[in-house]
C-alpha cells in the first residue's frame, strides 16, 4: 500500500493498522515467484487474425537478459537506461523519416527496449510497425534493415547531439518544476521501487548527476548497445503478426516472416546521412510594431495590451508552475464560414497543418531544428474559432513567438508528410466499420446533428476529396488579419522579457484594426424527441445505449453549470448501482452533465451512456429514463453532499493550473462569461431541492435524443 499526499502520517498509519489488524497471513499461501522466461534456440513466430482489428500490426522482438534487481542500485543502471533511451530515440527519428518516402512499405514504425511482455528476468529490443496492405513481409525486412544500418554504422554525432539535448532539456524542465510534482508521480515511483527495485533518486540528485555525466558519454558508447541485443542466428527472436480477418485477405506465413527477418539481418547497408539545417527559424526579423494602449483587469489579475496592428494581448502572470508558459491566439470564425464542399478539408485541417513545415524548414527539418527545446505550437479550427495554441519553458519563449509568427505568415507545404498522413487515413478508415462502436458513434453523431452534412463522419470516401493546397489556402485566409485575434499568455513569464517579444513577433503581423470575420451560429441539435434504435451484426454481441436530455433556451449561468454537473454525478452513481450492481446488466455505466454554448445559443445537457448485455437493453433504458424523472422529485442528500465536496476539491486543484486560467479568461474575454467567481459558494448553496428543480427544468424543455444499437439476430 502506497499513500502519498497531504496527510497526517501517524494518523494514517494507525488507521491502516486498525483496518488490517485481523488479517492473518496464511503460512501455506502461495508465494509470489518471478517466473523465469527461458531462451528460445529457434525463432518463435505467431500469426493471428481478428475480424474487428482495424489495422494489421507486427512486432519483432529480440529477447535479452534483464538487469537483476540487485543490479539496479548503482550509477551504472541510471546510465544504462539513459543509453537505451538514446538508442531508441535516434532510431525512432530515422523510422519516422523513412515513412515519408513514397515507397516505404510501412505506415508507422517505432523501436523501444524494455520488458519482454510481463517477464521479470527478460527484457527485449522491440521493432513495432503497421504495414501497408499486403506488405507485411517487405515491411519486416525493411524495418530490420534499418535496425541493422544503425547496428553496423552507428548513429551520427549530429543525431546524438539532438537526442542528448532533448533529454537534458526535458530533465531541466522536470527540475524547474520540482516543487509542483503531482502525488501520483511519486506513487508510481514508490511502487516500481518496491516491486522491481527501480531507483528513485530525487530530481535534484538526478539533475546534478546526469548533467555531469551525460556530456561525457560519447556517441560511440550508444553505438555499442545494438550489437549486444540484436541476434542474427534466430536465437531469442520472437515475431508476432496480428492481421485483419476479412474475406479475400492474404496473410503472411511464419516461414515468410522468418525469411524477411533474415533478409533484413543480412542486407548490405550504407551509413545513414543526417540532413540537417543549421540556420535560424527566422533569418530576417520583421519590422517591430508597438503596444499602443494598456489596461488592467483587477478581478482576474491580467493586463490587456492593444497593439498597433489591431491585435490585443492578454497577459496573466502566475506562479502556479515555475517553468511553464501557455499561449493561445483566438479569432471568431472557425469552420462555420466554410460550406459543404470544404467539409473534408476543414475536418482534416488540424492534422494537415500539423504535418506541414514552417518558413524554410520542411516538417522533418523543423523537428530537428527544435530538438532540445521544450516548445510546441499548432494551428487548430473548431466550429466557432480559429486558434494557434502553444506552450514553452521560460528559456524557449522566443522560439514559441517565432513559431507563432511563422504560423501566421509562412506555413510550408510538405507533400511527403501529407501523403504519409493520407496513407495512414486510407488504412484506418477503410476498415473503420470493422468495429461495432464505429456504427454506434456515427449514428449518434448524425442523430444529434439532425443529419446535417456537418455531422457526417469522416470516411474513406472523404479522403479522396482532400485538397492539400486548399487546406493551406484556408490557413492563409484565417491568418490574413492578425488584428482580429486575441493572444493570451499565461504562466511564469518575465514581463520585461515578453513585452519586446510581443512587439517584435505579434505587433509586426499583418493586421487591420476593427476588421470583423464572418461567422455563422451553428446549432443543429434537434428540437423535441428523437428515438433511433437499430441493429448491427457483431462478433461479440453487445448493446449500446445513450440518451441526451437538453435545454436550449435557459440562459447560461455558472450556477446552471454547477447544477448540471451535480445532477450528472448523482445519476452516474444511481445508474452504477441499479444497472450494474443490482441488475448485473451492464459492463459499465456513466452519466454527466454540463451547461455551455452551441455557438451563441445556451445549452444545458444531461448525458447517459451504458453498454449492456443485449437481453438487458430494455431494462437499462427503463432505469435510465425512470431515474432522471425520479431525480426531478427528490435527490439523495447524502450523495449530493459527497459530490459537492468532490467538486470543491477538484476546483481547488484546478485553480492551481495554468490551463484552468486560460479557459476562464478565454470565456470571459470572448463571451463576457465569468466561469470562476463565486464557484465554491455556488456549489455549497446547492440543495436536493435545487438539483431536483434543475432536473425538472431539463425534462420540461422536452428535448431528448435516444440512440440504441443492438446485435443483429
Amino acid at each position: 500500500m502506497v499513500i502519498v499526499g497531504d496527510v497526517d502520517v501517524d494518523h494514517i498509519e494507525a488507521q491502516i493498522k486498525e483496518l488490517f489488524k485481523n488479517c492473518k497471513l496464511d503460512p501455506n499461501a502461495a508465494q509470489v515467484v518471478d517466473e523465469p522466461v527461458p531462451d528460445n534456440e529457434t525463432a518463435i513466430i505467431v500469426v493471428d487474425k481478428d475480424k474487428e482489428q482495424q489495422a494489421s500490426s507486427t512486432q519483432i522482438i529480440f529477447k535479452h537478459d534483464a538487469v537483476a534487481k540487485e543490479g539496479k542500485t548503482t550509477l551504472d543502471y541510471l546510465l544504462y537506461n539513459y543509453m537505451r533511451n538514446m538508442m531508441s530515440s535516434m532510431l525512432n527519428s530515422r523510422l519516422s523519416e523513412k515513412t515519408q518516402e513514397a515507397d516505404c512499405p510501412f505506415l508507422m514504425g517505432y523501436a523501444f527496449d524494455g520488458n519482454y511482455l510481463f517477464s521479470k528476468n527478460k527484457d527485449a529490443f522491440n521493432l513495432v510497425f503497421l504495414p501497408k496492405e499486403g506488405m507485411t513481409e517487405q515491411s519486416t525486412q525493411d524495418i530490420v534493415t534499418e535496425a541493422m544500418r544503425a547496428m553496423e554504422h552507428g548513429f551520427t554525432e549530429t543525431e546524438y547531439i539532438r537526442a542528448r539535448e532533448e533529454y537534458l532539456s526535458g530533465l531541466e524542465s522536470q527540475y524547474n518544476e520540482r516543487n509542483k510534482v503531482d502525488n501520483d508521480f511519486y506513487g508510481r515511483q514508490y511502487c516500481s521501487h518496491y516491486l522491481d527495485n527501480e531507483p528513485i533518486p530525487s530530481i535534484e540528485q538526478k539533475y546534478e548527476i546526469m548533467n555531469q555525466i551525460v556530456p561525457m558519454i560519447p556517441v560511440e558508447a550508444i553505438n555499442s548497445m545494438l550489437p549486444g541485443i540484436i541476434t542474427t542466428d534466430g536465437k531469442n527472436l520472437v515475431v508476432a503478426s496480428f492481421n485483419q480477418d476479412k474475406e479475400g485477405a492474404v496473410y503472411p506465413t511464419a516461414d515468410a516472416l522468418k525469411a524477411a527477418v533474415d533478409a533484413g539481418l543480412n542486407a548490405q547497408v550504407e551509413a545513414y546521412v543526417d540532413n540537417v539545417k543549421q540556420e535560424p527559424l527566422i533569418t530576417k526579423l520583421p519590422k517591430k510594431g508597438k503596444i499602443v494602449k494598456e489596461t488592467e483587469n483587477k478581478q482576474f489579475g491580467y493586463k490587456e495590451l492593444q497593439l498597433s496592428n489591431g491585435a490585443r494581448v492578454i497577459l496573466k502572470k502566475t506562479d502556479l508552475k515555475d517553468d511553464d508558459i501557455q499561449m493561445k491566439a483566438m479569432q471568431r470564425g472557425g469552420n462555420s464560414i466554410y460550406g459543404e464542399k470544404d467539409h473534408a478539408n476543414f475536418s482534416l485541417f488540424d492534422a494537415a497543418i500539423e504535418v506541414s513545415g514552417l518558413g524554410e524548414f520542411n516538417n522533418t527539418e523543423l523537428e530537428k531544428a527544435l530538438a532540445g527545446k521544450q516548445v510546441r505550437c499548432s494551428m487548430e479550427m473548431d466550429s466557432e474559432f480559429n486558434m494557434v495554441t502553444g506552450s514553452s519553458t521560460v528559456k524557449d519563449l522566443e522560439t514559441l513567438f517565432q513559431l507563432n509568427y511563422l504560423m501566421f505568415t509562412d506555413i510550408r507545404k510538405d507533400e511527403k508528410k501529407f501523403n504519409n498522413l493520407i496513407s495512414q487515413l486510407d488504412m484506418v478508415l477503410k476498415n473503420r466499420d470493422l468495429v461495432p462502436e464505429t456504427a454506434f458513434s456515427d449514428s449518434l453523431s448524425l442523430t444529434l446533428g439532425s443529419h446535417n452534412w456537418r455531422s457526417k463522419p469522416f470516411t474513406a470516401e472523404m479522403v479522396k476529396q482532400l485538397d492539400y493546397d486548399r487546406t493551406l489556402q484556408m490557413a492563409k485566409e484565417l491568418t490574413a488579419n492578425a488584428g482580429s485575434y486575441t493572444f493570451y499568455f499565461i504562466g511564469s513569464f518575465d514581463e520585461a522579457v515578453i513585452r519586446p517579444l510581443i512587439e517584435q513577433y505579434i505587433a509586426s503581423l499583418p493586421g487591420k484594426k476593427g476588421a470583423k470575420t464572418n461567422w455563422v451560429n451553428i446549432d443543429n441539435y434537434p428540437v423535441g424527441q428523437v428515438i433511433n434504435h437499430f441493429t448491427r451484426k457483431m462478433e461479440d454481441p453487445k448493446a449500446y445505449t445513450t440518451i441526451y436530455w437538453y435545454d436550449k433556451t435557459t440562459p447560461y449561468s455558472l450556477e446552471n453549470n454547477v447544477k448540471a454537473d451535480l445532477l450528472g454525478k448523482v445519476l452516474d452513481k444511481i445508474y452504477l448501482q441499479k444497472i450494474r450492481e443490482d441488475a448485473g446488466a451492464a459492463y459499465s455505466t456513466s452519466a454527466s452533465g454540463w451547461s455551455a454554448f452551441n455557438g451563441d445559443n445556451p445549452f444545458s445537457c444531461i448525458y447517459a451512456y451504458c453498454p449492456v448485455k443485449p437481453e438487458y437493453t430494455d431494462l437499462a433504458l427503463k432505469i435510465m429514463n425512470d431515474e432522471i424523472v425520479a431525480a426531478g422529485k427528490s435527490i439523495d442528500a447524502s450523495s449530493l453532499e459527497d459530490f459537492k465536496e468532490l467538486l470543491i476539491k477538484d476546483y481547488n486543484n484546478e485553480i492551481k493550473e495554468n490551463w484552468y486560467w486560460m479557459w476562464v479568461l478565454n470565456r470571459y474575454v470572448e463571451r463576457g462569461i465569468d466561469s470562476h467567481t463565486g464557484y465554491e459558494q455556488i456549489v455549497k448553496a446547492q440543495t436536493p431541492e435545487s438539483i431536483a428543480a434543475f432536473a425538472r427544468q431539463i425534462l420540461a424543455a422536452g428535448n431528448k435524443v435516444e440512440v440504441v444499437m443492438t446485435p443483429e439476430e
